[in-house]
Order: C-alpha cells, then sequence, then structure tokens
C-alpha cells in the first residue's frame, strides 16, 4: 500500500498502473500478479488476498465487540496483543491498514505468548489460578460468525484503508 502497488480494494496492480520505480518488479496478470520483494522472495496477489481477508475479519471482530459494549476504541485503556503473529507485526503498518483501530496504538501492549505465560502461571501459583478464575468469571462468550452485524462489518473492512 505504501509503495502503491496495492490499492485500496487489495488488487496488486499490473506493472503498467503501478508506480514506475517498481514496475520492473511486477510480473504477471491478474491472479498471477506477483511482486518481488528481493531475490527471490515475492508476494503474489493471492498473498495480499489471504492477508485482506485476515485483515477484514480481525477488524469487523474488534469493531463488532466495540459496538456490542457501546465503546469507542478511544475509550479502552488497554489493547493487548498477543501470540507470535502479535508478536511480529509492526502495529504501525497493522493500523495502517486498517487490521485494529489507530486510535488503540497508545494503548498498544504486545503481550508475546500470554497462553503459555498464563498456564506456567497457573501451574506455579495458586494466586495466578485465582486471578486467572476471577478473569474468566468476567469474560462471557460472543459468537461472531452468525451474527449480521459482523458479517456487515466483515464486508466493509474488506478495503484497506
Amino acid at each position: 500500500l505504501q509503495l502503491g502497488i496495492v490499492d485500496e480494494t487489495g488488487r496488486l496492480l499490473p506493472a503498467d498502473e503501478a508506480p514506475e520505480e517498481f514496475a520492473d518488479r511486477l510480473e504477471g496478470e491478474g491472479s498471477e500478479t506477483r511482486f518481488r520483494l528481493a531475490g527471490e522472495v515475492w508476494v503474489s496477489a493471492g498473498d495480499v488476498r489471504k492477508l485482506q481477508l485476515a485483515k477484514a475479519a480481525v477488524s469487523a471482530g474488534i469493531q463488532t465487540l466495540l459496538e456490542q459494549q457501546n465503546v469507542t476504541a478511544g475509550q479502552l485503556d488497554a489493547f493487548y496483543l498477543a501470540g507470535g503473529f502479535g508478536s511480529y507485526l509492526r502495529p504501525e503498518s497493522a493500523a495502517a491498514i486498517g487490521l485494529f483501530p489507530a486510535e488503540l496504538l497508545p494503548v498498544l501492549k504486545v503481550v508475546g505468548n500470554s497462553a503459555g505465560m498464563g498456564a506456567s502461571a497457573a501451574l506455579l501459583s495458586q494466586a495466578a489460578q485465582t486471578a486467572l478464575a476471577e478473569t474468566a468469571a468476567k469474560c462471557r462468550y460472543l459468537e461472531l460468525s452468525g451474527r449480521s452485524d459482523f458479517s456487515d462489518a466483515y464486508i466493509d473492512c474488506m478495503m484497506f484503508e
């Protein structure tokens, strides 16, 4: 997106539509288009599409949960990004494509393997077990897949911002 080789719809542009300085790094047409990052490392139109689908699901989930609780992103005190995916993600880039609202950047906390750390803490400490049980009691499950508001948000979130 920053280089201008992917448009807001997620289409990897063909060489004749891309910025001139990158035209020689693009090859193929339509779904076969790919962009050479370096050497033999390429990003394909399919790669962009997979990112777009994952981004839409995460973004729509966040949007639906915020609306369900009648709060805005700016009202949150903390936003935790967990797991290997979250650990290797550039938060500014994630917000730039709309993975999560940019308003969450100031309260973002990257926590790594929180599931593993929580399991270890629970095994080693009664206090951690109690804290985890208290947290679990405050949580409730919300199935998103069958909700029309999630489906509508998912479609809206397909575009790159």
